[in-house]
């Protein structure tokens, strides 16, 4: 059975590593809307950060990403 590249391993790598902002789309994707404060409104200090961050590069990209760490 061969291996079928879907991928280069440049685009692959383009599409594992999170996005970098610059200030201005970092100031959209975090932003804290009131939709927002009301679903991190319960939750612990580290899951609302978490839930910002998760949520932040899920819209920039439409994907979860691993943290490493």
């Amino acid at each position: 059975m061969s291996d079928t590249m879907i991928l280069s391993k440049n685009r692959k790598r383009v599409f594992d590593d999170p996005p970098q902002f610059g200030e201005d789309e970092r100031l959209a994707m975090f932003l804290i809307t009131p939709d927002v404060r009301r679903v991190i409104r319960n939750m612990d200090p580290i899951a609302k950060v978490a839930f910002i961050l998760q949520r932040g590069y899920f819209q920039a990209k439409g994907r979860f990403f691993l943290s490493i760490g």
